[in-house]
């Protein structure tokens, strides 16, 4: 198929190197992607119990004034 040895071996080079870098690209995509998705979920607590927290504050505040 190929008449020259040089043009399938830099082929071959690149189809080997492809093979070999998939599986690592994929693994750090993958370690990166569950990271940066558990930080945000973090967030998104932390934003959730600050608002919880706030709305409990001001009903507390607001019961008192009642009483008063």
């Amino acid at each position: 198929m190929f008449r020259n040895t040089l043009v399938a071996k830099l082929i071959l080079l690149i189809v080997v190197g492809a093979i070999l870098l998939a599986p690592s690209a994929y693994y750090f995509t993958l370690h990166l992607t569950d990271r940066h998705i558990y930080e945000i979920e973090e967030r998104s607590g932390k934003v959730t119990l600050d608002t919880i927290y706030t709305l409990l504050k001001q009903t507390q505040q607001d019961i008192a004034a009642w009483e008063a």
